[in-house]
């Protein structure tokens, strides 16, 4: 006996946000409406992938928006800031607030490790073996140890 198809729909509210989907056996329409009625949504969607919170947009389905401000970048089909991340080397967070981009230090990885603001970067107290081989961070031996 072969599976019946099932055909997933988005239900969108008036900003094109998805707020609901539901799977169905066809594509009927009635079906459709009266679940659209349901959900108190304002139009349906048929979709491969989505879920409850992306958006909806010429014709494709966008994760849910990260800030206000941000923008959709067609080309690259995602989300972007009106302001272009830094390429200066340093870490940066979004600030919707001020609308910038915050450079910030991120956490240290292991206690023993110092903040380098030359190299915007952590440093560990005993320099990584440079012989091709991966090493990890051992922090209670404060030592490089080969990976397995």
């Amino acid at each position: 006996m072969t599976e019946s198809p099932l055909y997933t729909y988005a239900f969108l509210d008036a900003n094109s946000n998805v707020i609901a989907t539901a799977l169905f056996a066809s594509h009927d329409e009635d079906l459709i409406n009266q679940t659209k009625i349901t959900f108190a949504a304002d139009s349906a969607v048929s979709c491969d992938e989505c879920g409850v919170g992306s958006y909806f947009y010429n014709g494709d389905f966008y994760p849910p928006k990260p800030y206000t401000s941000w923008v959709i970048d067609e080309e690259t089909t995602s989300w972007k800031a009106p302001i272009e991340y830094p390429t200066d080397g340093k870490t940066y967070k979004w600030d919707e607030e001020s609308v910038s981009w915050e450079s910030f230090i991120p956490d240290a990885p292991f206690p023993s490790w110092t903040w380098d603001p030359t190299s915007w970067g952590w440093i560990p107290p005993v320099a990584s073996p440079d012989d091709g081989t991966s090493y990890y961070w051992n922090e209670s031996e404060q030592k490089w140890e080969k990976a397995e």
